[in-house]
C-alpha cells in the first residue's frame, strides 16, 4: 500500500531545501516515516515528519537565494502599489466612503457580536469541577414544560444517603425578601440564600474571611459577601457580628462566619447572603412541597450520570409516590452545572438564563451582516475595477504581468479593509457601554485581547480581501490588452455574480425585517393579551405586623378602592408553593400551585368567579377553597360547576380539609412562555399557623399623583412597623419584568436589523452610482432620441427592481420557518399574518426605489450635450 505522506509539508520541504541535498534528506524522510507507520500508526507517523520537516530548516540546508530576487525596483514596486492604493482612495471619496463606511459597521456589530458570545459561553466558568457537578430536576412528562429546577427540602441529603455513587450533595433554597436588621439598619434583602455547608468547596466561591469548611456547618451562621459587608459593617471586621433575620423561615439571629468575593456576572448563581440551611426548622422538611430549593450533586470519580438516573425512577416511586400516580412517568434526572445557563431545560431558575439557540441567531446574524458588507464591498471593487478596464489595459501594454496586477488590487482593497478596521474598532468601543445597558451585559473591552478573537478578525479579514481583489484582478488581468482598452461592454458578461450577490444582501435584509416584525406583533401581544387579573393602578408592599391599625387608617384614604392580603402575587414567580393533596374522585394526590389571600384580593385584582362564590369577607371557621379554571380540568371535574362542593384534603396532618365553594377564571402566574398551571387559593383559618401567607398587601388606588400617594402609604406602614423595612412596586412593573429578555432580544433584532438594511442600501446605492457612470453615453443616445426622464430612470431602476424581488420572494419561507421555531418558545402567542410580509416588502421595495432613484434620476437629468462630449 502508498503511503501518503502530508503533501504540505513536502511542499514546504521543496521550497526551502537547496537542491544539493533535498533528494537525499526526503530519502531520510521517507525512511523514517514508512519506520514510523508500522510502530505508531499513520497519523502519528504524518506528524512526526511534520516536525522532521521544520527541523530542517537551518542555515545548512537553506537553498542560497541570488541577492537580485528582490530587486530595489521591485521594492519600489510596493511602494508605489501603496501611493496608487491611496490616490485612488481620495480620487473616488464617495464610492470609498461608502465602502470603507459599509464595512465598518459590519466589522464593529461582528465585534459587540463576538463580545456578547463570549461573555455567554463563559458562564461558570470559574467553578474547578464543574462537568462533575450536576443539579437535580424533577421530570413531570405530562408537562408542557416537563423540567422543573425547584424540589422539595429534603431531596439532596436523602439521594446521597441513597446512591453510593454520590459525594456530597448541596441545596440552595432562596427565601423571599426577609428583612435584615443591624442597629438602625433595616433593609429588604432580595437575593437571601439559605445553602448547605458544603457549598464552598464543591462551587470554589472565593470565601476572604472564614473558613470555607466550616463557615456554614452551625445553625444561624450567615457568610456575607463584599458588598453586603459593605453596606452592614461599613470599614468595621463583620466577622462574629450578628444580623436580625425576619423572613419566611421565622426570626432570628444570624452570626457572620464569613466574608466573600462577590458573585461574578458571568454566573448562573445569584445571591448575596449565604446562611446555613441547619437554621430552616424542621416543619419545612416536607416531601409534599416543592419550593425554590435548587439541589446539586457532586459525583465521585469514575461514577457517570446514566448510573445515578438509572435509581431515579425507584427513589420517587419511594419517597414521593403520590407524584408518580398522579403524573405516571414522573421522575428525577440530572442536568450538568456547566451546561446549566445555556442548555437548561428546567423552569424556574436562581436567576434568568441564557439560550444556546440566541447564541446561534446571533452568530447568523453577525456573520450575515458582515456578508453584506463584504458583499458591498466585493460589488463595488468588481464595478470599479471595470470603470478602470483602461487603467488596466494601459498597464499591460506597458508589460504588467497578471500577478502584479492582482497584488496592486490587494494593497488597495488591504488600504481600505485597514482603515474600515480601526473604524470598526472605534466604533464598537463607543457603543460598547450603549449595548451593556440594554443586553444587561457586564462586557469590557479587554476581550478583544483575546487571541482567539484576533485569530478570527484576521483570518475573516484576509478572506474578504483576497475575494475582494482575486476575483476581479483575474477578470481584468485575465482579458487582452485591446479588449480592455477598446470597451468595457463585454465586463458586464461577469455581473451574474454581481447579481446574486445583490440578491443575497435583499434576502437576508428582508429576512431580519420580517422577523422583526413578527417580533413586534409577539410583544403587541403580550402587552395587550388580558391575563386574567387587572395588574393596573395596583400597588404591592410588605404585610405589616399592626394590621388592624394600618388597615383602619388605609380605609380613611379616599384614593384607596381595594386592598388585598396574600401568601404571592400575580405574575410573580420566586415565591412559588407547588404542594400535592388528594381530592375527591381521585385515587391519586394532585398537584397544583397554592396562594394564602385574605380580605379583598379578589376585588384589588379583579379576578372573574365564573362559579360559586367569594367567601373571604365572610368570617368562617371552616377550610374553603378557590381553584382555578385548569384547576377544574386537571382536578378530572366536567365543568366548573361540578367542581363546587368537591372535598379537598390539604394537609391531613393540620386538618386542613374543606370543599371547593369557588371557581375563578384563569390568570397568569408567569410569564406567557408558561402555561397557566393548576392554582388553589385559600384564606388560613389555622391558630397553629397564624401568620402564615401574609407576606404582602395589595393596594388598589384612585389616584395620578403616585408619588404623594406612595409617599403617605410610607409613612403610615412605618409608623405601625418601627424597625421594618419598606419596599414597595407596581405590579404592572412586575409583569414587564417577566418579559425583560423577550424586550432585549427584540432590541437588539432592531438594532441588527437596521444595519443590515442600511449597509444594503448603501452598497445598492454605490452599485448604482457605477453603472450610472458606466452608461453615460448611452443614456445621452436615448435622451437625444426622445426617452424622458421617467423612462430613463424606470429602464436603470428596473433591473434593481428585480434583484430586490427576488430576495424578499426567496426570504419569505426561511423567515417564516425561522419565527415559526422562536414563537414555539410561547405558551401563549401569535399566528403568524401575511402583513408582516407584505410590509417588509413594501419597505424594501421603497428603500432600494428610492436608493437608486438618487442617481438614476440625476443621471436622467443630465444634459445629453454633457454625457455625448468627446472624451
Amino acid at each position: 500500500m502508498r503511503l501518503s505522506k502530508p503533501k504540505l509539508a513536502k511542499r514546504v520541504l521543496y521550497w526551502f531545501c537547496d537542491s544539493q541535498y533535498l533528494e537525499e534528506v526526503e530519502g531520510d524522510l521517507e525512511e523514517i516515516f514508512a519506520e514510523n507507520v508500522k510502530k505508531a500508526g499513520k497519523n502519528k507517523a504524518r506528524r512526526i515528519y511534520w516536525i522532521d520537516v521544520l527541523r530542517h530548516i537551518r542555515p545548512y540546508f537553506i537553498k542560497k537565494r541570488s541577492v537580485n530576487l528582490i530587486t530595489q525596483n521591485q521594492t519600489a514596486m510596493w511602494a508605489i502599489y501603496l501611493k496608487i492604493a491611496v490616490r485612488n482612495f481620495w480620487k473616488n471619496k464617495v464610492i470609498s466612503t461608502i465602502n470603507t463606511s459599509g464595512l465598518s459597521l459590519g466589522l464593529a456589530c461582528c465585534i459587540l457580536i463576538f463580545f456578547h458570545i463570549k461573555d455567554e459561553l463563559s458562564y461558570d466558568e470559574f467553578v474547578e469541577n464543574g462537568d462533575n457537578i450536576y443539579r437535580v430536576l424533577n421530570f413531570n412528562p405530562s408537562d408542557e414544560r416537563p423540567y422543573d429546577a425547584g424540589g422539595p427540602p429534603p431531596l439532596g441529603p436523602v439521594l446521597k444517603e441513597e446512591f453510593p455513587g454520590i459525594e456530597d450533595a448541596v441545596r440552595l433554597w432562596e427565601d423571599y425578601n426577609p428583612t435584615i436588621t443591624r442597629g438602625d439598619q433595616v433593609f429588604v434583602e432580595y437575593h437571601f440564600v439559605f445553602a448547605d455547608e458544603k457549598v464552598f468547596p464543591t462551587f470554589s466561591f472565593s470565601l476572604l474571611k472564614g473558613n470555607p469548611e466550616t463557615a456554614l456547618s452551625i445553625p444561624n451562621s450567615v457568610v456575607l459577601t463584599t458588598k453586603m459587608a459593605k453596606k452592614y459593617f461599613g470599614d468595621q471586621d463583620p466577622m462574629g457580628k450578628t444580623l436580625e433575620y425576619r423572613g419566611g423561615r421565622g426570626e432570628f439571629q444570624l452570626q457572620v462566619t464569613g466574608v466573600m468575593e462577590d458573585l461574578p456576572h458571568n454566573t448562573h448563581f445569584k445571591f448575596d447572603f449565604l446562611a446555613s440551611f441547619l437554621s430552616v426548622g424542621d416543619d419545612d422538611y416536607y416531601w409534599g412541597s416543592f419550593k425554590p430549593i435548587w439541589t446539586y450533586i457532586t459525583l465521585k470519580s469514575g461514577v457517570e450520570p446514566d448510573q445515578i438516573k438509572a435509581g431515579f425512577p425507584a427513589f420517587a416511586q419511594k419517597y414521593v409516590p403520590h407524584r408518580v400516580e398522579e403524573s405516571p412517568g414522573f421522575s428525577f434526572d440530572l442536568e450538568r452545572m456547566s451546561d446549566i445557563y445555556l442548555y437548561s431545560k428546567s423552569a424556574r431558575n436562581m436567576k434568568p438564563l441564557g439560550n444556546v439557540q440566541s447564541i446561534y441567531v446571533l452568530g447568523i446574524i453577525g456573520i450575515s451582516i458582515l456578508f453584506i458588507a463584504c458583499i458591498n464591498f466585493i460589488n463595488l471593487t468588481m464595478s470599479n475595477s471595470l470603470v478602470r478596464l483602461k487603467e488596466i489595459g494601459v498597464r499591460k501594454i506597458m508589460g504588467a504581468q497578471k500577478m502584479q496586477l492582482v497584488r496592486q488590487f490587494l494593497i488597495e482593497s488591504g488600504f481600505t479593509i485597514f482603515i474600515a478596521l480601526m473604524i470598526a474598532i472605534l466604533l464598537s468601543a463607543l457603543f460598547l457601554p450603549v449595548y451593556n445597558e440594554f443586553a444587561d451585559k457586564h462586557v469590557n473591552f479587554s476581550y478583544l485581547l483575546d487571541l482567539k478573537f484576533v485569530f478570527y478578525i484576521l483570518l475573516s479579514l484576509g478572506v474578504i480581501i483576497l475575494l475582494s481583489s482575486l476575483y476581479p484582478a483575474r477578470i481584468m488581468a485575465s482579458s487582452g490588452s485591446a479588449f480592455v482598452v477598446r470597451t468595457s461592454d463585454k465586463a458586464s458578461a461577469k455581473a451574474g455574480v454581481r447579481s446574486g450577490l445583490v440578491v443575497f444582501q435583499f434576502l437576508v435584509s428582508a429576512i431580519l425585517i420580517i422577523g422583526i416584525l413578527i417580533i413586534k406583533d409577539q410583544q403587541a401581544f403580550i402587552n395587550n393579551k388580558a391575563l386574567g387579573i387587572d395588574k393596573e393602578r395596583v400597588l404591592v408592599i410588605p404585610a405589616s405586623k399592626s394590621e388592624e391599625a394600618f388597615f383602619q387608617e388605609l380605609n380613611q384614604m379616599p384614593e384607596v378602592e381595594y386592598y388585598g392580603i396574600s401568601q404571592r402575587l400575580p405574575v410573580n414567580t420566586m415565591n412559588y408553593d407547588g404542594r400535592s393533596f388528594e381530592v375527591e374522585g381521585r385515587d391519586q394526590e394532585v398537584s397544583a400551585q397554592s396562594c394564602i389571600i385574605d380580605l379583598d384580593f379578589i376585588e384589588t385584582y379583579g379576578i372573574e368567579i365564573i362559579e360559586g362564590r367569594n367567601h373571604f369577607k365572610e368570617a368562617t371557621k371552616q377550610w374553603e377553597f378557590l381553584i382555578n379554571e385548569s384547576a377544574v380540568k386537571d382536578f378530572g371535574f366536567e365543568t366548573p360547576e361540578k367542581a363546587l362542593g368537591k372535598k379537598i384534603i390539604f394537609s391531613r396532618e393540620d386538618n386542613m380539609i374543606g370543599s371547593v365553594v369557588g371557581v375563578f377564571e384563569d390568570y397568569h402566574l408567569e410569564s406567557l412562555h408558561e402555561k397557566i398551571p393548576p392554582m388553589i387559593m385559600f384564606k388560613n383559618i389555622s391558630e397553629k399557623y397564624a401568620g402564615w401567607g401574609r407576606q404582602f398587601i395589595s393596594i388598589k388606588y384612585k389616584t395620578d399623583n403616585l408619588t404623594s400617594f406612595n409617599n403617605r402609604i410610607e409613612e403610615m406602614w412605618k409608623s405601625h412597623n418601627e424597625g421594618g423595612a419598606y419596599f414597595s412596586f407596581f405590579i404592572d412593573d412586575s409583569y414587564a419584568d417577566l418579559h425583560a429578555a423577550d424586550y432585549r432580544f427584540a432590541k437588539m433584532f432592531n438594532y441588527v436589523t437596521f444595519i443590515a438594511m442600511l449597509i444594503a442600501c448603501m452598497g445598492l446605492l454605490g452599485l448604482s452610482m457605477l453603472i450610472v457612470n458606466q452608461k453615460v453615453k448611452e443614456i445621452g443616445i436615448r435622451k437625444v432620441l426622445g426617452a424622458s426622464v421617467a423612462n430613463v430612470t424606470l429602464l436603470l431602476s428596473r433591473k434593481f427592481m428585480y434583484l430586490v424581488l427576488i430576495g424578499l420572494v426567496l426570504a419569505c419561507p426561511i423567515a417564516y420557518y425561522m419565527m415559526e421555531q422562536w414563537l414555539e418558545g410561547f405558551s401563549y402567542r401569535i399566528d403568524i399574518s401575511f402583513q408582516p410580509f407584505i410590509l417588509a416588502f413594501l419597505m424594501v421595495a421603497v428603500l432600494s426605489i428610492l436608493t437608486v432613484a438618487v442617481h438614476t434620476t440625476k443621471a436622467a437629468l443630465t444634459n445629453p450635450a454633457e454625457s455625448l462630449k468627446d472624451e
